[in-house]
């Protein structure tokens, strides 16, 4: 995977993770309302050329 591309991953979760906060304000006073979350998990580290590469993150699930 590309550096960018690892970037791609951390820009993507963030954009999750602050609409489902967006969503935790603006709800959290209303009846019956659950609280969101997001669950993010590192993507398998690569080994190449005797070092381990991270690959960015992924959303292993989310609770709506």
């Amino acid at each position: 995977m590309a550096g960018y591309e690892i970037g791609i991953t951390g820009i993507h979760a963030a954009q999750l993770g602050a609409g489902c906060g967006r969503n935790n304000l603006a709800n959290g006073a209303t009846e019956g309302y659950h609280r969101q979350t997001v669950d993010l998990r590192p993507v398998q580290d690569v080994y190449t050329g005797g070092h381990l590469i991270g690959q960015g993150v992924t959303v292993a699930g989310s609770s709506e």
